[in-house]
């Protein structure tokens, strides 16, 4: 059962950058402390959406992500998903080999998460991946529930080793009827023991039988004596799930994890109040909005994790310092507050969620006013296709927007030149200027045209502009 991510490749602890103590995990990936900090989200396409030739690895117990297979030196987004609310979030470029691992050696390599605070990555929990160009496609995978006990000696060439793994309706169930279930022991020199001479690993399947219907296994495994007192003095223990077509994988570590140096503090709060995206009228997750009353904002009242705060927690919702409403989290610890009205004004309001397990808060501007357009000047008109010069329009916007701008002939209407949308952050002053040609580079025909601008602003709230000239011979 060969993967291609690089934890199978990777040389023990004592060449790795940060050596572990006796009592620490092998492969870095930390937890993080702090509130969580929400972000919007599409919907997610179906659990196992994987492409092909791709995997998406993620070791449960230090919160590493690892990608293989995806597009070299290209950028991907990676978010982690909890009951729709993502809870941590990065951007990486592959490497050559198409390679992206998040979490591993910490600040000093630069490998940790964008987000204010690192994901405590749950079984239930969905990765999802996006590759950042035109067509990129997005993968979601479904992270397993398995469990890794300490390795025990019960000779001196008898090893057992246990765990269990999720089944049934458990968050991130396993089916060990289909699903594969390895285990693998990595010690500092080579096993004399082992299907594979040489190896510093070995590689032991756990059977479908050895699962019990309570999920927990057993795995009895013999070794020379030699490599039992190795594996006393320094050695690490992985279980891995994956799917039938390994593109899915969830590892977990036999251990307690160190810290991982250099990254965001693990998130153990609230997640900030999470505009739901049909009311966020501009640009999804910026929280910029034209719409003032009914809105509905949402999150995570803790970890979101059955039996870990969250669920069943009581949850305050206050803007502007002010107590606006208070509910109860459900059995996921997902709050919902509804039909919030805002008013309109220029400075944004602070909405803050509080929960017995700290707060959140978060900006919200709602913006009600159509942004101000007014023509400047408009030159040469008519425009006379004799001639050499050009018609050019001026427009003044009174606010940062987007500017969308053509012309049509008219009776009938139809588009003769379209200009490339533009975006401006401030107000600005805007010109569009056109030869008379057509998008074939000839000339039209004289007649009544119309210069159409449209002008929306960051809350979605939209301008129209119409303004007539001729063109003649």
């Amino acid at each position: 059962m060969e993967r291609i991510m690089r934890w199978r490749a990777e040389p023990t602890r004592s060449s790795r950058v940060h050596r572990r103590n006796r009592s620490g995990r092998g492969l870095r990936a930390a937890a993080a402390a702090g509130a969580m900090v929400a972000v919007t989200m599409p919907v997610l396409s179906a659990d196992g959406a994987v492409g092909a030739g791709r995997s998406i690895e993620v070791f449960t117990g230090t919160d590493m992500i690892g990608l293989a297979g995806y597009p070299s030196n290209t950028n991907v987004r990676v978010e982690v998903v909890r009951h729709g609310i993502v809870v941590g979030y990065a951007t990486r470029m592959t490497d050559s080999l198409g390679t992206i691992t998040l979490n591993h050696v910490g600040g000093a390599a630069g490998d940790c998460f964008d987000s204010p605070t690192a994901p405590d990555v749950q079984p239930s929990d969905i990765i999802r991946t996006k590759v950042l160009k035109a067509g990129g496609p997005v993968d979601t995978s479904l992270v397993r529930g398995v469990w890794l006990n300490p390795l025990k000696f019960t000779s001196d060439t008898t090893i057992e080793v246990s765990g269990h793994v999720a089944v049934g309706d458990e968050p991130g169930a396993v089916d060990p009827t289909t699903d594969a279930l390895m285990l693998r022991i990595n010690k500092d020199v080579p096993w004399i023991d082992n299907d594979k001479p040489g190896n510093k690993d070995r590689r032991e399947p756990i059977a479908a039988s050895e699962v019990q219907p309570d999920g927990t296994f057993t795995h009895v495994l013999t070794a020379d004596v030699q490599d039992i007192i190795d594996l006393q003095q320094d050695s690490e223990s992985f279980l891995e799930w994956s799917d039938p077509t390994a593109t899915e994988l969830t590892i977990a570590e036999a251990g307690i994890p160190e810290p991982l140096l250099g990254c965001p503090p693990p998130a153990s709060g609230p997640t900030a109040p999470l505009l739901q995206a049909a009311d966020d009228t501009g640009k999804r997750g910026d929280h910029i909005t034209s719409q003032a009353t009914n809105l509905t904002f949402s999150g995570l009242a803790g970890t979101g994790v059955t039996g870990d705060p969250g669920p069943g927690q009581s949850v305050t919702l206050q803007v502007d310092g002010a107590d606006r409403a208070e509910v109860t989290a459900d059995a996921d610890g997902v709050y919902r507050f509804t039909g919030v009205s805002l008013s309109a004004r220029a400075t944004p309001h602070t909405l803050r969620v509080i929960s017995p397990e700290g707060f959140a808060q978060r900006l919200v501007t709602v913006d009600d006013k159509a942004p101000g357009v007014r023509l400047r000047t408009f030159a040469l008109a008519p425009l006379r296709l004799a001639g050499s010069q050009n018609f050019s329009a001026v427009y003044r916007i009174s606010e940062g927007a987007t500017i969308e701008a053509r012309i049509n002939h008219l009776e009938p209407t139809f588009p003769v030149r379209v200009f490339d949308p533009r975006t401006k952050r401030v107000a600005t002053t805007s010109e569009f200027v056109w030869n008379g040609k057509n998008v074939s580079g000839s000339d039209v025909h004289p007649g009544r045209y119309q210069m159409v601008l449209r002008v929306t602003d960051k809350a979605g709230n939209s301008t129209l502009r119409r303004d007539t000239f001729s063109v003649t011979r």
